[in-house]
């Protein structure tokens, strides 16, 4: 790309990011089989015209498609800027947006102007930075705007973790920087990703802890199982587990059958069939083990005790009874709670807040593979189940939107996408319907 278009690019972006103008909040809003937008209060500004779906506006423009079946991009007043070409969009992001051409997938800005074609069929950005991992052919590469940093020719590439990337070819891995340059010459037949500071490898039939300077600065006599978090490491030796720190001492004996990674500072241990939490000092969590257990989430864990489940709080403490068939994580203050086949909610105090009357399949059951997300409080309101129709609670419990929708999603930003009579549209959180089926 010339240095002309990167120029244009970046004066975009500083326009955008400095405009003073608001921009219009503008819902997806269906007329029967046809799609269009409106304001907050329903009121039509775009013409339902669009025969698919189209998306949110962010960054003064939505992706939409004509009857072709390709998307564009529409400005506010509804008009295409960018007309209508590609198989698939994602949305701009710093006046940049990911499009799917015939030939794979390529970089454009709001000008309609090509940063970069990579022919790659996938792609995953990394974080908020602007390096992308890319597949073409079958092989991994990383690019940023228009130059490729790593070319496409390894067989695994991993995440961006500490500034550096992990890459395999031909069963040997390397270590990246971010500007495409190795920060050691040695290639190791086993090696893990950076985290603290530290990557686990295999070096000479001996395990080791490469530092970010690609020096290797730590030696241990007994297998790596994973990264450094918390500032410890699992270790792994003869069907054991146990800690090391940072110094390459035993902090927890190599005594427990199993060993999950940390999770808000705790992992999961078993010795036979029961269960704890260990602390990043080796000690343990619990004076008693249990059952079965949940990760922490929201500085709270579920725990299964003579056949019932609880919660304990990051300190190990016991917070009201046992008496659930089972209890999820908690999520923005509230856990779902399930007894006798009926669900309801506790808050963080063990305080059932929800009534248990509602029917919901549990994520737990195998034969569920869809989005469950819709199970917890968002914009303080949880979807609910009743009759095989579905609708939403509040954190009082009251059923605030009717159970009357074949499926739903959960809320963002103000407004859910929901599935009525077979057909999708949005709803508030006020229970207003942004779609039309009889005129």
């Amino acid at each position: 790309m010339s240095k002309l278009k990167l120029f244009i690019t970046f004066f975009i972006f500083i326009i955008l990011n400095n405009s003073s103008i608001a921009q219009k909040t503008l819902i997806p809003f269906r007329v029967k089989n046809l799609w269009g937008y409106s304001d907050p209060k329903g009121k039509m500004l775009i013409p339902a015209q669009f025969i698919y779906e189209p998306g949110w506006f962010n960054e003064g423009l939505a992706m939409a498609a004509d009857s072709s079946g390709l998307y564009g991009f529409i400005n506010e007043k509804g008009d295409f800027v960018i007309k209508p070409q590609y198989l698939e969009v994602k949305d701009f992001k710093n006046n940049l947006c990911w499009v799917k051409k015939y030939n794979g997938w390529a970089l454009i800005n709001q000008l309609d102007q090509e940063i970069i074609n990579t022919g790659g069929d996938y792609f995953s950005e990394q974080g908020n930075t602007l390096f992308v991992k890319i597949r073409k052919n079958n092989k991994w590469g990383i690019t940023k705007l228009n130059q490729w940093i790593i070319e496409p020719k390894y067989d695994y590439l991993g995440d961006l973790n500490d500034g550096i990337f992990m890459a395999q070819i031909d069963g040997k891995y390397y270590y990246f920087d971010t500007t495409g340059k190795k920060i050691t010459d040695k290639n190791f037949p086993l090696a893990g990703d950076f985290s603290e500071g530290l990557a686990f490898v295999s070096y000479n039939d001996t395990f080791y802890f490469l530092n970010t300077q690609g020096e290797l600065a730590l030696r241990s006599n007994i297998p790596i199982f994973s990264s450094f978090k918390y500032g410890v490491c699992i270790m792994y030796s003869a069907g054991k587990f146990g800690l090391i720190n940072k110094k390459g001492e035993l902090v927890a004996d190599m005594i427990y059958d199993n060993m999950s990674e940390f999770i808000e500072g705790r992992a999961i241990v078993e010795i036979g069939y029961l269960k704890n939490f260990i602390l990043p000092n080796g000690k343990l969590l619990c004076k008693s083990s249990y059952e079965a257990v949940t990760p922490f989430s929201e500085g709270i864990a579920s725990v299964l005790k003579n056949g019932s489940w609880g919660i304990i709080d990051s300190n190990g403490k016991e917070i009201g009874g046992f008496q659930y068939d089972y209890i999820e994580p908690f999520c923005n203050g509230f856990a779902r709670v399930y007894s006798a086949g009926l669900s309801g909610f506790i808050n963080k105090k063990g305080k059932l807040i929800v009534p248990l009357e509602y029917a919901t399949v549990k994520p737990i059951d195998m034969y569920y593979a869809g989005d469950i997300s819709w199970l917890f409080f968002y914009d303080g309101l949880a979807g609910v189940e009743k009759t095989f129709r579905y609708g939403f609670v509040n954190t009082k419990g009251k059923l605030v939107i009717p159970a009357k929708y074949d499926e739903i999603t959960p809320f963002k930003n103000g407004y859910a996408r929901v599935r009525y009579y077979g057909k999708w549209g949005y709803i508030n959180t006020k229970g207003k319907e942004f779609f039309i089926d009889e005129i």
